[in-house]
């Protein structure tokens, strides 16, 4: 049957080498391909994920084309409305989390008659328009972000195409010693977000307890290390567990739980700064008892062989009780904090 095979593919990201760098570049282009498949609209079918694209089809004989290229828009829009938050509220700095901002999104358009194969209950499509459309994911094009329409598909789309896009350039790939025609129109984001700095929360006049320690790794392995939530069990003096949604990479606003003695405790991520040779990152909880905020501050700089570390702990108490608390609280801290500190500088520097 006569079908339109369409695959919107992320495209920037450059290999990385450090684990965590593969797991959180997984992380982003999953959220974005969730993103993508909540906007498909109409008959289109999921063939399959296939690492950073998506394989959709529909049949040809009742599709709206301006349909298509509206899709195509929202999608695109939606796509780097998510990178603009993303940049804002990036706690990570690995070349992934860094270099998000950075990536595109480009869309296949091909069709051809197919047959329909179910493997494992999943109904795919195949045949040579499947392997066409694939191949032309791979034409070289100057272009970071474009639609591209197949000859097959000049005919009906390229007006709706232009109408939308804007000028149409053609090009052809060789697969097989055969032609592959094709034409591009390039997109350009139209971004309208709007993000709020966050500011630096107000901890004057509250009891701190301090902590510092200087360590021969440098600001950015050093920050990567607190961060990451995967480590700081490994670290973080006085928790029994951490429960975090293992599909998110740890941003501004993003919630994790610590159980200490057998209670859950909510912390949230609520300032990060990024500088060359400093970093500060900030959590907070609302969840001790008597206590409005626990505010813990993770201050590193660049030191002269190494980075120095500064920790501080801010409390405000919620009422008399809590007043009456905080003196206990601070000196578990105190205690809790030299403990971190020092099971920090043995794992970085073993």
């Amino acid at each position: 049957m006569q079908t339109l095979l369409f695959i919107p593919d992320i495209c920037g990201f450059t290999s990385f080498v450090k684990e965590v760098e593969i797991k959180h570049s997984k992380h982003i282009v999953s959220e974005l391909l969730e993103l993508l498949l909540e906007r498909t609209i109409g008959s289109f079918e999921l063939a399959e994920v296939e690492g950073d694209a998506l394989f959709l089809y529909t049949g040809m004989e009742s599709l709206e084309k301006k349909q298509v290229f509206n899709l195509i828009e929202q999608m695109h829009q939606a796509f780097h409305s998510h990178l603009e938050i993303y940049k804002y509220k990036r706690i990570c700095n690995c070349g992934a989390c860094s270099s998000a901002s950075k990536l595109g999104l480009k869309f296949i358009l091909h069709a051809g008659d197919i047959e329909i194969t179910e493997v494992a209950g999943k109904k795919k499509p195949f045949g040579p328009a499947v392997i066409e459309a694939h191949r032309l994911l791979k034409v070289d094009s100057p272009l970071s972000e474009y639609v591209l329409l197949s000859d097959q598909l000049k005919d009906d789309f390229a007006l709706p195409a232009q109408e939308l896009f804007g000028q149409l350039t053609n090009g052809k790939a060789i697969f097989d010693e055969k032609e592959l025609l094709y034409s591009l129109a390039e997109l350009k984001p139209n971004n309208e977000v709007r993000t709020i700095e966050r500011p630096f929360p107000q901890l004057e006049n509250l009891r701190k307890v301090e902590q510092s320690m200087t360590l021969s790794t440098d600001v950015d392995t050093t920050f990567q290390y607190i961060v990451d939530f995967d480590k700081r069990l490994e670290w973080s003096q006085g928790i029994d567990d951490l429960k975090f949604d293992e599909k998110q990479i740890n941003q501004i606003d993003s919630s994790h739980t610590c159980v200490v003695n057998g209670v859950d405790v909510e912390i949230q991520s609520i300032f990060v700064e990024h500088e060359k040779d400093k970093k500060i990152y900030i959590e907070e909880t609302r969840s001790i008892p008597n206590i409005e905020t626990l505010t813990t501050v993770f201050q590193l700089e660049k030191a002269k062989d190494g980075s120095k570390l500064n920790v501080q702990a801010f409390i405000k108490p919620k009422n008399l009780l809590g007043r009456i608390t905080q003196f206990i609280i601070q000196r578990n801290l105190s205690k809790g904090l030299a403990i971190s500190l020092s099971k920090i500088k043995t794992n970085l520097e073993s």
